[in-house]
């Protein structure tokens, strides 16, 4: 059982958002590998694209203008970051890294950006991607072209050359032994899911569902998945919560619709726990409206105590470009280390191909640290069952890790457990 579906699918549901708008409007080392052996590759019509004697010329690809309100961007300052550390040492076999295309899919119109990138911008690789869409991901991956990036679309599964920052399979209707924990430790024995009348939205309402079918802690008490987006009046589904002795609420919807379930929660004097899987932003921090709501992530949190050498970096390096700290540009800085680690592993005569076979024959892949380890001989399959995250609860402005033990910020929970109840997590770091 996977622990990973919440928050991918609390994120993917942006992108069924958008889906509908047009009619609705709308000195680090890198990292090494216990693997020795090559893993799978492709074959890429132009293998050595975009490297010179003295370059190597990287395309970014993210939703800077889109109707959500963030800078999806600024994954691109996390990956010029990074390429500024390796660069100040003397880049990778003599050769600089440049970010020297950034284009902007303005979040419907990915494929073209895609197709920018492939045929205009003579890159080697395409590092980071941060799209709300990535209907281009097939195009990426039928020319074999080493691809990273915020890994919240399907289409991440596409080929062996595409490298999500979680690991690259997405199972959002899986129950989350993580999830049925935390329901658990917190004392919660009633559940209420929302979620948008959209697929991806409602996948992540089933996922929800099945966890606690799984692992029977809690009873689904109330369940909505039919919220109209945007969201305009939740009165009568906190009012329906608050009567049926809710006390824990699962959210499938977006910034906005979090903000909208928080806020008629107080205005009723309501108080159950929010557990947000995709709330690590700013914007829920800084809401006294989420006080005491849970959230979760796959990367150390960036609050932590005694940071991984990984994350020391990004914001020692991002400091220096007085560049803006979040998920965003740190899922910037973790594809750009997994590019070079992988060029890395292929040698001096690096290909995309053999670039692409380096990284998918290695197990333990985790960015320095800032990751619980991936396994990249799975992790574009359905054998990939990441059971690792960390947790961190709202309090007074700030994101407050909880759980952790000696430095190790990570729950840990075997796969394929059998119904009942949740083990103890171990912990990693």
């Amino acid at each position: 059982m996977r622990l990973r579906p919440w928050r991918t699918a609390g994120t993917i549901l942006l992108a069924g958002l958008l889906v509908g708008l047009p009619a609705a409007c709308s000195n680090s080392k890198s990292n090494t590998s216990t693997s020795t052996k090559p893993g799978q590759t492709c074959q890429s019509p132009n293998e050595r694209q975009g490297v010179s004697a003295t370059e190597i010329r990287i395309g970014g690809m993210a939703s800077k203008t889109n109707p959500l309100g963030f800078d999806y961007s600024q994954a691109w300052s996390g990956a010029e970051a990074y390429f500024d550390m390796v660069n100040s040492k003397g880049g990778v076999f003599g050769r600089k890294l440049n970010l020297v295309d950034k284009e902007d899919d303005q979040a419907l119109n990915n494929t073209q950006a895609t197709q920018r990138l492939i045929t205009q911008a003579n890159v080697f690789a395409v590092a980071p991607v941060a799209s709300l869409l990535f209907t281009g991901g097939n195009l990426l991956a039928q020319n074999c072209i080493p691809t990273f990036g915020w890994n919240i679309n399907p289409q991440w599964s596409s080929g062996p050359s595409l490298f999500g920052d979680k690991g690259s399979n997405l199972n959002f209707k899986a129950p989350s032994t993580g999830a049925a924990w935390l329901t658990k430790k917190l004392g919660k024995k009633k559940v209420a899911i929302l979620a948008y009348n959209i697929d991806e939205s409602k996948q992540c309402a089933t996922g929800i569902t099945n966890t606690y079918k799984h692992f029977p802690v809690a009873k689904v008490a109330f369940t909505d998945s039919a919220v109209p987006y945007p969201v305009t009046d939740l009165s009568g589904d906190v009012s329906a919560m608050k009567r049926a002795g809710v006390d824990i609420v699962a959210a499938c919807v977006d910034v906005n619709g979090m903000g909208a379930i928080a806020r008629e929660m107080r205005k009723q004097n309501f108080n159950a726990t929010m557990y947000l899987p995709d709330g690590y932003y700013d914007q829920i921090k800084t809401d006294p409206n989420f006080n005491g709501s849970y959230v979760l992530t796959f990367f150390t949190p960036l609050e932590t105590k005694n940071p991984p050498p990984g994350l020391r970096d990004f914001l020692t390096w991002m400091k220096k470009r007085n560049a803006p700290v979040s998920e965003i540009s740190l899922s910037g800085w973790i594809s750009a280390d997994m590019l070079v680690t992988g060029i890395k592993a292929a040698g001096k005569d690096f290909t995309r191909s053999k670039v692409v076979a380096a990284l998918n024959g290695m197990t333990d892949y985790s960015a320095n640290g800032i990751l619980p380890p991936i396994d990249w001989t799975i992790a574009h399959t359905d054998k990939w069952n990441p059971g690792c995250a960390a947790y961190s609860v709202v309090r007074n402005g700030k994101f407050v890790p909880q759980f952790a033990k000696d430095g190790k910020p990570f729950l840990c929970f075997p796969s394929n457990l059998p119904a009942g109840q949740p083990p103890e997590p171990s912990y990693k770091s």
